[in-house]
C-alpha cells in the first residue's frame, strides 16, 4: 500500500485531471494513470538531482519556464480549467527532459524543480522529495491501484488476495547492478539481460545512461 502522501497525490491528480464541472469516472484504471502521470514527473526530479556539465545556457531554460508560468496562469483562469493547466505543465516536463539530454547545469536543475514546486504548489502536486515518492512497479501496479481504491471506500476487490512481491534493499540492488555492469563490461550481455529482467520481475526498473553507468527506481 502507498504512503498516504503519495495517495494524496495521486487523488489530487485523478481529481484535476477532470474539469471539476464534468462527471467524475473513478476506477482502477483512472488512479493507475494518474500514478503513472505522476511517476513520470518524480522520474524528471529524480533526473534533475543528478548534477552534469553544463553545454546551454541557463536563460533557456529560464525562457520556457516564464512561458509556462504564463500558460499555466491563463488555463487556470480559464474557469479553472485544471486539466489543461496539467496538460501544459506534462508539456513542460517533456521540453525539460529533451533539455536534460544536452546536461543543463545543476543550477538550472535547482531552478527547474523549484518552478515544478511552485505549479504544483496550488493543487498539493509535486511537493514530496524524490526519496519520498515510491515509483509503480509494472507487475505491481494493480495490487497497489486496489489500496488506493480501498482507500477511499470504494472496494473493487479484495487487495489481500493479491500475491505480495518481496522486495530487494537498495544494497542488494545496487550489488546487482554493479554485477550487471561487470557482465557488460566483459561482453556477457546475455548475463547482463538476464540480470536485468530478473531485476524487472521485482519491479526494479534499470536505466541505462550514455556515459556507461546506470541508475534504477522502484
Amino acid at each position: 500500500q502507498w504512503p498516504e502522501a503519495v495517495v494524496g497525490e495521486m487523488l489530487r491528480y485523478f481529481l484535476l485531471s477532470t474539469h471539476y464541472r464534468g462527471p467524475l469516472d473513478f476506477s482502477d484504471q483512472a488512479l493507475q494513470e494518474a500514478k503513472s502521470a505522476l511517476d513520470g514527473f518524480y522520474d524528471l526530479f529524480k533526473r534533475l538531482e543528478e548534477g552534469q556539465q553544463s553545454t546551454i545556457q541557463d536563460e533557456e531554460a529560464r525562457a520556457i519556464i516564464d512561458r509556462v508560468r504564463l500558460a499555466y496562469r491563463q488555463k487556470l483562469d480559464d474557469d479553472l480549467n485544471s486539466p489543461m493547466a496539467l496538460a501544459v505543465l506534462q508539456n513542460l516536463k517533456s521540453n525539460i527532459n529533451k533539455l536534460l539530454e544536452r546536461w543543463p547545469s545543476i543550477e538550472t536543475r535547482k531552478l527547474t524543480r523549484a518552478a515544478f514546486k511552485e505549479f504544483g504548489a496550488v493543487f498539493g502536486l509535486f511537493q514530496l522529495e524524490t526519496h519520498q515518492w515510491q515509483f509503480n512497479p509494472a507487475n505491481a501496479a494493480a495490487q497497489d491501484v486496489v489500496s488506493v481504491s480501498e482507500h477511499v471506500s470504494v472496494g473493487i476487490r479484495d487487495a489481500a488476495s493479491v500475491e505480495k512481491i518481496p522486495k530487494l534493499s537498495d544494497a542488494e540492488i545496487e550489488s546487482k547492478i554493479a554485477e550487471r555492469l561487470q557482465a557488460k563490461g566483459k561482453k556477457d550481455f546475455a548475463k547482463a539481460d538476464e540480470i536485468r529482467k530478473s531485476l524487472a520481475a521485482q519491479g526494479i526498473i534499470v536505466e541505462d545512461r550514455p556515459d556507461g553507468t546506470s541508475r534504477w527506481k522502484r
